[in-house]
C-alpha cells in the first residue's frame, strides 16, 4: 500500500511540474498582512464613447494573483475619490488572507459593472463568482512585486474585444424588466478564472439570445459580443419591455453598422433608433431566444402571447390555430357562445372539434398518428394505422406560425421537456415560483408562471401558468401550466405527452405526463 502511494504523488508531482505554473515564490517574511495600494483607470474617462466614462462611487474590481489560492482575492472599492482595498477568502473578509501570495507574481483586476455585492467562490479549483451575469466587464493584468511590504500599481482597465454596449433610455428603469436581442451578438459571462495563470474562462449563449437589461442611470443597459464575421454590417434590434400584462415588444432592422473596436462606437443609444429613422419602435409578435444550456433553445414567450395577452392561446395537440377566438383566450366560466368560437369549433376542446378525431368515446379513434400496434385506436377499429409518433411539420403549431414568431421554431419533443424537468434537481439551475406581487414578480410583470434560471449566465426562461381548456369551460390563468410536445403517447395514442407544473404549498411539482387527450387546449412554448 505504501509504494503504491508513493507511487501515485510521484506520478501527480511529475504532471504538476509539466504544467506551466510559475515557480512558487517564498511567503513574504513572517506572513505579515500586505499593504495595497492600487488603483485603476476607466478606459472611457473623459470620452463620450460609452455611457459610463468613469468611476463612480461603489464601484467594486475584484484581483486576482497568480500566487494565491482558490479562493482567496483582494476587493477594492472606489469611494468616490479613491480606491480602498479588503482581502477575502472566499464571502468573508479576511485580514492577511493574501499574505502567502509570493514576493512577485501576476495579479489580474476584473470590473462587473453589477457585481458590486458578489463574492468569489471556490469552483474546482477555480476562482467562480457567486452569481452568473451575462454583461460587458473590465480586466487588465499586470505583475506585482512585494516592496517593503506593499504592493503597489495602477490597472489600465480594458474592455474585452467584441464587446459592445446597448443603452435605451427609460426613467422608470428597474433591473430584471428588459431585455434585448441583437442579430449576431452573444451575451457573455465570466465563468470561472483560472489560478496561477489568471485566465478568463467565458461561458457564452446562442447568437441573437437574450441580453439581460441593467438600470443604469435613466434606463437600460444591455451588452453583449458581436461575432468577428458580423462586424460594421448592420442588425436587427428586439427589445422587450415588461409592464403588468403586456409585453411592450419591439423590432427593428436597424441600419446602424457596428464595429466593436476600442473608441469606436463603444455604446449605441437605441432609444430611438430604427429603419426608417423615426423616434419609435414597431410592436413585434416575434419571441426572443433564451438559452438555458440544454439541447435546445427556448423562446421567451408561449404560442399567442402579445400585448395584452402575457399567457398566449391554446391548442389542441397536432391542431395549428387555436378553438377560441383570439379576444376570449382566457375568458373564464362556461362559453356557451358560438360566435366566441373559431368557425366549425363552437364544441370547445372536445373530440366533435378536432380535426384528427374519427369516432368513438372508449376508446376515441383517430384517423391520424396511431402507433401500427394500436389498431383499436385506428379508425373505429379497422385498417392499418400510419405509426406517426411525432408531429409533422404540416401540424406543428409552431413551425406554422413562422409568419407571426419568425423562422426556425418548432414544438419540443417529450425528451427535450424532461430535460426541463431535470433542472429542477440541478444546483446549476434555480426554479423560482413568481406571483406577480412584491419581489415574486417575473419582470415587473403580474403574470403568474414558473421561472427557471441558469445561475451561471443568468439566462431565465419564463413559463406563464395559463392552465388548460376542457371542453367550453375555463377556470382560470394562475394556478398551473400545460405546455405540449410533439411526442405522441403510443401506449394510448389519443393523447400526447406534455409538461405540467404546478405551485404546491412550499415546492413547484413539475413532470412529463401522459394522461391529456389530444382535443384539449394546452400551450406550447417553441424550441428551436
Amino acid at each position: 500500500m505504501k509504494k503504491t502511494i508513493v507511487m501515485i504523488c510521484a506520478a501527480l508531482f511529475a504532471v504538476m511540474a509539466c504544467q506551466k505554473q510559475p515557480v512558487e515564490n517564498p511567503a513574504v517574511q513572517g506572513n505579515t498582512p500586505i499593504k495595497f495600494n492600487l488603483s485603476a483607470t476607466h478606459p472611457d474617462a473623459g470620452t463620450k464613447a460609452a455611457i459610463k466614462t468613469g468611476w463612480e462611487n461603489g464601484d467594486a474590481i475584484f484581483v486576482f494573483f497568480s500566487g494565491a489560492t482558490v479562493p482567496k482575492y483582494l476587493k477594492m472599492t472606489y469611494n468616490g475619490s479613491a480606491w480602498t482595498s479588503q482581502e477575502y477568502n472566499g464571502t468573508e473578509p479576511t485580514v492577511g488572507a493574501l499574505s502567502g501570495i509570493g514576493t512577485s507574481g501576476t495579479m489580474r483586476a476584473i470590473y462587473l459593472p453589477f457585481g458590486a455585492d458578489a463574492t468569489v467562490v471556490a469552483d474546482g479549483d477555480n476562482f467562480k463568482f457567486s452569481e452568473g451575469t451575462c454583461s460587458y466587464y473590465l480586466t487588465a493584468t499586470q505583475s506585482y512585486t512585494v516592496d517593503n511590504g506593499s504592493i503597489s500599481g495602477t490597472f489600465s482597465m480594458a474592455l474585452p474585444d467584441g464587446f459592445m454596449l446597448f443603452y435605451y433610455e427609460d426613467a422608470s428603469a428597474a433591473d430584471n424588466k428588459a431585455a434585448l436581442s441583437v442579430s449576431d451578438f452573444i451575451p457573455t459571462a465570466i465563468g470561472s478564472i483560472t489560478p496561477f495563470t489568471l485566465a478568463i474562462n467565458e461561458i457564452s449563449l446562442a447568437e441573437g439570445s437574450v441580453m439581460p437589461g441593467y438600470a443604469y442611470g435613466s434606463g437600460y443597459l444591455f451588452s453583449g459580443v458581436c461575432k468577428a464575421s458580423a462586424r460594421n454590417v448592420a442588425h436587427a434590434f428586439d427589445l422587450l419591455l415588461s409592464n403588468g400584462l403586456t409585453y411592450t415588444a419591439a423590432k427593428s432592422a436597424a441600419t446602424t453598422t457596428i464595429n466593436p473596436v476600442a473608441g469606436q462606437q463603444r455604446t449605441i443609444n437605441i432609444t430611438n433608433m430604427n429603419a426608417s429613422g423615426a423616434t419609435t419602435w414597431a410592436e413585434t409578435t416575434k419571441p426572443q431566444i433564451v438559452d438555458l444550456g440544454l439541447s435546445v433553445k427556448w423562446a421567451s414567450r408561449p404560442l399567442g402571447a402579445s400585448n395584452g395577452n402575457a399567457y398566449g392561446y391554446y391548442y389542441a395537440w397536432g391542431e395549428t390555430a387555436p378553438y377560441h377566438k383570439a379576444a376570449h383566450a382566457q375568458e373564464i366560466g362556461e362559453m356557451s357562445d358560438a360566435s366566441k368560437w373559431e368557425d366549425g369549433k363552437s364544441n370547445g376542446y372536445a373530440w366533435a372539434s378536432y380535426s384528427f378525431y374519427h369516432n368513438g368515446e372508449n376508446p376515441p379513434t383517430v384517423n391520424k398518428y396511431c402507433p401500427t400496434g394500436k389498431t383499436e385506436y385506428w379508425m373505429g377499429g379497422s385498417g392499418t394505422p400510419d405509426n406517426k409518433l411525432v408531429l409533422e411539420t404540416a401540424n406543428d403549431a409552431a413551425q406554422q406560425s413562422s409568419a407571426t414568431i419568425g423562422t426556425g421554431w418548432r414544438m419540443p419533443t417529450s425528451e427535450e421537456l424532461n430535460a426541463l424537468v431535470a433542472t429542477k434537481t440541478n444546483a446549476a439551475y434555480t426554479w423560482r415560483w413568481c406571483d406577480g406581487s412584491g419581489t415574486k414578480q417575473y419582470r415587473g410583470s403580474d403574470v403568474k408562471g414558473l421561472e427557471i434560471k441558469n445561475n451561471a449566465t443568468g439566462a431565465t426562461l419564463f413559463l406563464p401558468a395559463a392552465n388548460t381548456r376542457t371542453g367550453k369551460t375555463f377556470d382560470g390563468v394562475g394556478t398551473n401550466g400545460f405546455y405540449w410536445s410533439s411526442s405522441l403517447y403510443e401506449d394510448k395514442p389519443h393523447r400526447a405527452y406534455y409538461y405540467y407544473f404546478s405551485k404546491l404549498s412550499s415546492d413547484i411539482s413539475a413532470s412529463v405526463k401522459d394522461d391529456r387527450p389530444r382535443c384539449d387546449g394546452c400551450s406550447i412554448c417553441p424550441v428551436r
